[in-house]
């Protein structure tokens, strides 16, 4: 209500006048005191109104700025929706790691609780696979499919061929029907060569003698493979990958000491290859198992960690880097990596064997 009231104490006067009743004085002062106190009533309600309905709308305004915004439920994924990675390192839902080298694409085609699956499409890889009994783990290169539980392993596209590395733990390589199965220390090509390559030597021996060692290194013939190096060394080049091939038909053909000096021309030649902390890991294992000269073990793991201190294998290399130490006699030496160990991965696989090294006199 907008309009002005007319003037009480008129309109009381002019009905005075009218009235036949008597007013008394006193009586008509009463009556416009009453009338003022319900003037004054109705002015601090609709002030009090008013100023409610000012802070209500101001909390409104509020809570529509700077409230809680309404989270939307995200879409379900779709089966079948893929995801190139660009970034070189890729943590997957149940904590595993993917490192892509440059140049390298990793797809992601399953990313659930209970199964993984990535396709190399180029470059290489390396996986750090965490260990769940229940999920699968898949890596797809080319024709081959990679199955792991729990493990450190590379997969490297090399033309139509893939080539599979471990570094720790064991892993299901199926290519068709065929499924093999390669442990820690253990590289690999695939597909295989065809079986016939295998059954017509005649075939194999009019090849040149690298030709030869590469069909066998990379057949798995290991021992024939080094039948051929021994005979013709020339046959190996001085690629990354033909000194790996050419340690690994050594060792594998109970030859070690033979393995010792390609494995560290791998790691002098090819420092900055992705494979060399692989080939330095080996070499320790060869020193430290196969030749039993553990001081020079411990340089080779030490030689692992600093080719890439934060990769897959830097973890492995310092639990192993301690063990030869404390072979090798150097109980001091071995104590403080144990300790380094402890403070770098307090959950660390190697935690019970390190612990005792730390606390050993």
């Amino acid at each position: 209500m907008t309009e002005a009231l007319p003037d009480t104490e008129s309109r009381a006067a002019t009905a005075a006048r009218h009235l036949q009743v008597a007013w008394e004085p006193e009586r008509s002062e009463h009556n416009l005191a009453r009338i003022h106190a319900r003037r004054a009533r109705q002015s601090v309600v609709l002030k009090v109104c008013g100023g409610a309905g000012l802070l209500v709308a101001a909390a409104a305004l509020f809570f529509f700025v700077f409230g809680p915004k309404p989270v939307l439920p995200a879409p379900p994924a779709r089966p079948g929706v893929v995801a190139a990675v660009k970034s070189p390192k890729t943590t997957f839902v149940d904590g595993s790691v993917a490192r892509v080298s440059e140049g390298g694409e990793l797809v992601v085609k399953v990313a659930t609780a209970e199964h993984i699956e990535s396709v190399l499409a180029a470059g290489a890889a390396d996986f750090e696979v965490t260990k769940h009994p229940e999920r699968d783990f898949v890596v797809v290169a080319g024709a081959v499919r990679v199955r792991v539980v729990g493990t450190h392993f590379r997969v490297e596209r090399s033309g139509e061929r893939t080539r599979v590395s471990v570094s720790e733990g064991k892993v299901e390589v199926q290519e068709g029907e065929l499924k093999s199965y390669l442990e820690a220390g253990e590289s690999r090509f695939f597909p295989s060569l065809p079986e016939a390559t295998k059954d017509e030597p005649r075939a194999v021996a009019s090849a040149g003698a690298r030709e030869r060692f590469l069909a066998l290194a990379r057949g798995r013939d290991f021992k024939a493979a080094y039948q051929v190096l021994s005979q013709s060394p020339a046959a190996v080049g001085s690629s990354a990958e033909d000194l790996l091939l050419a340690a690994d038909a050594a060792r594998l053909s109970s030859h070690p000491e033979e393995a010792v000096g390609y494995l560290r021309r791998v790691t002098t030649e090819h420092a900055a290859d992705s494979r060399a902390p692989l080939a330095a890991f080996t070499l320790g294992r060869v020193l430290l198992s196969q030749l039993s000269r553990p001081a020079e073990a411990a340089e080779a793991f030490a030689l692992a960690r600093r080719l890439r201190p934060g990769g897959s294998l830097a973890e492995d290399a310092l639990a192993r880097e301690a063990e030869a130490r404390k072979m090798a006699g150097s109980a001091s030496e071995a104590g403080a990596l144990a300790a380094q160990y402890l403070a770098r991965y307090p959950g660390g696989k190697h935690l019970p064997t390190m612990q005792r090294l730390a606390t050993a006199k």
